[in-house]
């Protein structure tokens, strides 16, 4: 068993839903732009605060889901079970219009 994919109108109904979206970018990356109400732990931290995803339910995204699906192969290792990959990552997102927490008000700091 792997981690789960899916598209960003498939992420757009887990955020509807308040499911926990996890940005692992880097800071200058996620000052132009986030998924509102997303959570920044920098893959530089995530070895280290990893334990912050315990038993939540949470997409993992970065730019372009490159990074992201090498992070949760290897959470996955690590036991987690309950993550899911934007596929396509925040580029694949601002490509279909979504919204934008920088631009509509989100706190995702």
């Amino acid at each position: 068993m792997s981690y789960k994919n899916i598209n960003p109108p498939e992420a757009k109904k887990e955020l509807d839903r308040n499911t926990l979206f996890i940005d692992i970018r880097e800071d200058w990356e996620r000052e132009l732009g986030y998924i509102p109400r997303s959570k920044w732990i920098p893959l530089a931290q995530l070895s280290e605060r990893h334990g912050e995803l315990a038993g939540e339910k949470a997409v993992i995204y970065c730019e372009h889901g490159i990074r992201s699906s090498h992070v949760l192969s290897i959470l996955f290792d690590m036991g987690y079970s309950n993550l899911i990959n934007l596929e396509g990552g925040f580029d694949a997102w601002k490509q279909q219009g979504f919204p934008d927490g920088r631009k509509d008000g989100g706190n995702g700091r």
